[in-house]
């Protein structure tokens, strides 16, 4: 039996008069099954992968910049002259000095501990990448003065200051290198900033270059931040190109590197979170097998009837298999286009979510306030503070490739085996019991 004969009679077995409304519903269950496991596997692939290359992203253009150079011991060169060397290696597109430190800023009403960086005056004007994820609540890019400070929203928020504002920095400072004392330094906020990320935004400020270097003078508080035309991909080469063009007391580290701890978590946690989706394409697979049974042991009369007209046990597998393959494939595809457009509208999906419940909060607790033409008040689904603001969102066909090649290999597992059995049944047994 050639195979176009063997999908015709799969197709007429399918479709035919005998309980058709019965295996359809079998089929159709099995098809949603295979489509709703499959929705959450995309969802995960693509949502996750947005989110830990957004996360990603701010951390490599803000916070630890794509290559860091840092003196192991004083000697020569300067930091500016090391940054000016190391922007004539090719690939390089930014060598920027930077100081970084802690310290205690004090205001009228309250203090805190921050994290401190002294930038140059000419950052964003330079690195264009940073400052298309810096946002500015109040005032502007602003470190022209000595005095000038800019500060993360967090910090403005639990030291509650604004611009024009004065706050007073406190940095440890030693005497004779052997005493330690808090030496008070005065600053005016310029600007309150955002990166859309709680880490980054947490208690952070930045200071001018200079000022930062008389409060912060050991070496091991001074850094190159280098920026590269491609972080992830052959970073390592340029690394090494930088090292040689620098005295051996000097070291160079990859984002890799500085921020190990972090990627290996963000991967660790959506391996996990795609292994169980894959748990759940594997699970709904059974409800083919189901399907398929159901269908083998209503057309028993008819395959026993095949194979006394000289239908050949491996046909009447590849029947029953195609079946369920077929499943598998219809399955497939509505759940990989449903899949990808809620990862594509995700933000807007998360808006109404949150609109919605806020709706459905007011009327339960308030319901005449909304009568009375007031507002709803604001639900948070994922606070932004600690999430992304907006999840960028890159569709990653290779890993949606991967996804059905899963749920088809699972349908076709889970078709083989009754598949199997009914080529293995005996016309002469089948017409006794029936």
């Amino acid at each position: 039996m050639n195979l176009p004969s063997t999908v015709f009679v799969a197709w007429r077995l399918l479709n035919g008069p005998h309980g058709s409304k019965n295996r359809r519903r079998h089929v159709v269950g099995a098809i949603i099954g295979v489509a709703f496991s499959l929705i959450p596997l995309i969802v995960v692939q693509q949502v996750s992968s947005g989110m830990i290359e957004g996360i990603s992203r701010r951390f490599l253009e803000i916070g630890s910049f794509h290559l860091q150079v840092k003196r192991l011991q004083d000697g020569d060169p300067s930091f500016e002259k090391a940054a000016e060397d190391i922007l004539r290696v090719d690939d390089v597109l930014l060598a920027l000095p930077m100081v970084e430190g802690v310290g205690i800023v004090y205001a009228p009403d309250g203090r805190s501990g921050v994290s401190v960086r002294g930038l140059p005056s000419d950052w964003l004007e330079r690195d264009q990448q940073a400052a298309s994820f810096l946002s500015w609540s109040e005032g502007e890019y602003r470190l022209n003065d000595k005095n000038d400070l800019l500060i993360s929203k967090e910090a403005a928020r639990t030291l509650n200051v604004g611009v024009g504002d004065e706050v007073t920095l406190l940095t440890a400072y030693k005497i004779g290198g052997v005493k330690t004392v808090m030496k008070p330094s005065h600053f005016v906020v310029r600007g309150i900033f955002s990166t859309g990320y709680y880490e980054l935004d947490a208690l952070s400020i930045y200071i001018p270059y200079k000022r930062a270097l008389s409060l912060f003078p050991d070496s091991w508080s001074s850094t190159i931040g280098v920026k590269i035309h491609d972080p992830f991909g052959e970073y390592q080469d340029v690394k090494q190109r930088i090292s040689q063009n620098l005295p051996e007391n000097w070291r160079v580290y990859s984002w890799y590197e500085l921020q190990r701890p972090m990627f290996e978590s963000f991967k660790t946690t959506r391996t996990l979170l795609v292994f169980i989706m894959i748990l759940i394409v594997m699970v709904a697979s059974v409800s083919i097998t189901a399907a398929v049974v159901m269908m083998m042991m209503e057309h028993e009369p008819e395959i026993a009837m095949l194979k006394s007209t000289g239908v050949s046990s491996r046909s009447i597998e590849q029947m029953f298999l195609g079946l369920g393959m077929g499943i598998g494939i219809v399955g497939t595809v509505i759940g990989i286009a449903g899949g990808l457009l809620i990862s594509i509208n995700i933000n807007t999906l998360i808006s109404g979510i949150e609109t919605g419940l806020g709706v459905f909060r007011e009327l339960l607790l308030h319901p005449f306030a909304l009568l009375n033409g007031e507002k709803a008040a604001s639900f948070v689904l994922f606070n932004p503070d600690y999430y992304l603001e907006t999840i960028p969102i890159d569709i990653h066909i290779g890993e949606v490739l991967y996804a059905a090649i899963f749920a088809l290999s699972f349908a076709t597992i889970g078709s083989w085996l009754p598949a199997r059995k009914a080529a293995r049944l005996k016309p002469l047994d089948i017409f006794r019991k029936h």
